[in-house]
């Protein structure tokens, strides 16, 4: 019986060696005949593993995220926020889903807004309008919003946010440093920066009680 065994081993053991020998000669055949050929398929198989390596570090994120939100009681519903899933993946605003957020868990970084009521008549008859706003998930971990007229409207509709999370040290996008460049707080770099540039903004009784945003604003 182990004599049995050993040649069977011993079998699959020498045809193995034999197929990769055989791989080898073929490639390196290849090569020589058919350079750009055999280029593509290495630039296929380096992206093949670049997609694996991406693929498994995005499920060991929302592993993490999961079991983080266990143990704090909640549920747990995105695994990254926008500018984390972009810098770990090089995609472009547009490609990254954005989140359906409660909007009265969304705190605002101005005292007041202007147009709420026609954008809440144009919400309560088509739903969400326009791109996903943009909120900051501050130091004490709630969100403020950068965009506060349509979380108002939405607030008003009956309907959820829909939001581009971004940490507070995520990094600002060239297009937004002049809008948010103040005087005051001169020119951000973050999205934090930004989110603390228009607070600082505001009348000072708003920005000295609310510094990391408010549940109210008022409307003109």
């Amino acid at each position: 019986m182990i004599s049995t065994w050993g040649a069977f081993w011993r079998s699959i053991v020498t045809t193995t060696i034999r197929r990769l020998t055989l791989a080898s000669v073929v490639v390196l055949v290849g090569s020589a005949l058919f350079p750009n050929v055999c280029s593509a398929i290495a630039v296929d198989v380096a992206s093949c593993d670049l997609f694996a390596t991406r693929t498994q570090v995005a499920n060991s994120t929302k592993h993490a995220a999961s079991a983080e939100s266990s143990q704090r009681g909640g549920t747990y519903s995105q695994s990254m926020t926008g500018g984390q899933a972009r810098s770990l993946f090089g995609l472009s605003r547009s490609l990254v889903a954005p989140n359906s957020v409660n909007p009265r868990n969304i705190r605002f970084s101005q005292s007041s807004v202007n147009g709420a009521d026609d954008i809440t008549a144009s919400m309560r008859a088509n739903g969400w309008q326009g791109d996903a706003i943009d909120v900051v998930r501050m130091p004490d971990g709630r969100l403020t919003t950068l965009d506060n007229t349509r979380v108002l409207a939405a607030d008003r509709a009956g309907i959820n946010v829909q939001a581009n999370i971004h940490n507070f040290d995520d990094a600002l996008p060239a297009n937004f440093v002049d809008r948010f460049t103040t005087q005051r707080g001169g020119v951000p770099s973050t999205f934090g920066d930004a989110i603390n540039n228009r607070i600082g903004n505001q009348n000072r009784i708003f920005r000295e009680t609310y510094p990391q945003g408010s549940a109210v604003t008022g409307a003109r």
